[in-house]
């Protein structure tokens, strides 16, 4: 059987194509004796096949010029091709990730952060939708790239592989991380802020079930800072809180959360304690660090600076009320205070007596009135 295509001139001058199938008839002796034909009007299956290969081949011309990273992958999952845009933004060669799967060039992390059925199907190279992940590059390290990828199956539903796009979102993704930092940090200090120390603090206390695990939050405050101020200047005062965040930071251990309130006044709250002494410990650590003088300088000037601390610390019991621990915690950095500072005080029913009603807002608005960045 021989086939063939070939295209007829019609009266009108047009050309149609049409489909012959030939077929001999062959005698005893292998002689042909006719050769027995059809014919069949492809026309319409030729325009559309060329229509495809014309949008293949546009599709090709604008993936290999895209500053994006197109790929595709066939029915196995396997990348089949990939445009050559991912050598200028992730630096693999193109051949380098011919054969592999989609989802050996995704961080771990971000394949296990993904529902087990749709980390299946990215396995498979089959993941639909969008979304964003960090993406091997060739010399080690990690890109974030955003991702729209689309499977593709038969009429039947039987998969034939996919195309995926990503685009380098890099740039953008640092820059939101800036914004969530300074949203949550104190622009000085870089600690944690007033309000994510709050919203913290109460998934910290709510977890905090186990009888046997004790919590303790410490309130901190710089001696006599509003004097150091009107002496050399706020400069040396912010230089001077900058050094304390450094101290605290350095002394609270990992799982722990230092944060600056405003002004003069930081607060910690330390987790997972067995006794007592931990947090005094912690606390006592604190106040060590800063013994040495701070020299610095300020406007050509040289200057040492004595600084000291009061710490008042409190122990929160398992799911205790925020509100609660850190009155607590104040009224012993107050009691810290009037026995003329440099010192920690922990908190017992004692100082209750004589001492005013204090509310949480009140230390709230208290330490941005003494806010002095």
């Amino acid at each position: 059987m021989v086939h063939t295509r070939v295209r007829f001139r019609l009266p009108d001058g047009t050309f149609r194509w049409l489909a012959r199938s030939a077929r001999d008839i062959v005698a005893d002796d292998g002689s042909v004796r006719r050769r027995v034909s059809g014919w069949r009007d492809i026309d319409d299956v030729v325009t559309a096949e060329r229509a495809v290969m014309a949008s293949e081949a546009r599709y090709r011309l604008i993936a290999e010029h895209s500053s994006d990273i197109v790929l595709s992958w066939d029915r196995n999952g396997r990348i089949d091709w990939v445009s050559p845009s991912i050598s200028s933004i992730l630096g693999w060669p193109a051949h380098e990730v011919i054969g592999r799967t989609p989802a050996s060039l995704v961080h771990p992390d971000d394949l296990v952060s993904m529902p087990a059925s749709q980390r299946d199907a990215y396995a498979r190279g089959a993941r639909d939708g969008r979304g964003e992940a960090r993406y091997a590059t060739a010399d080690g390290n990690w890109r974030w790239m955003t991702r729209a990828g689309k499977p593709l199956v038969s009429d039947r539903g039987e998969p034939l592989g996919g195309v995926l796009a990503l685009h380098d979102f890099e740039s953008e993704h640092q820059a939101l991380e800036l914004l969530r930092f300074q949203a949550t940090h104190d622009g000085l200090t870089e600690l944690t802020n007033r309000h994510e120390f709050l919203a913290r603090l109460t998934t910290m206390l709510g977890s905090n079930r186990r009888s046997e695990d004790r919590m303790a939050v410490m309130f901190i405050d710089i001696d006599g800072l509003k004097d150091l101020n009107d002496t050399y200047g706020h400069g040396a005062g912010d230089k001077a809180i900058v050094h304390v965040a450094q101290q605290i930071a350095g002394q609270v251990r990992a799982g722990d959360l230092a944060a600056r309130l405003g002004g003069d006044e930081f607060v910690a709250a330390l987790r997972d304690l067995r006794e007592v002494s931990d947090a005094e410990s912690v606390a006592l650590a604190i106040l060590d660090s800063i013994t040495e003088p701070l020299t610095l300088e300020e406007e050509g000037v040289t200057l040492t600076l004595s600084l000291s601390l009061s710490i008042g610390l409190t122990v929160a019991k398992p799911g205790e009320d925020p509100d609660t621990v850190l009155r607590r915690a104040d009224r012993a950095l107050y009691r810290a205070k009037r026995e003329g500072g440099a010192q920690l005080i922990t908190y017992d029913a004692a100082h209750d007596d004589g001492l005013p009603s204090v509310d949480v807002r009140d230390i709230e608005r208290r330490a941005r009135a003494r806010h002095v960045t």
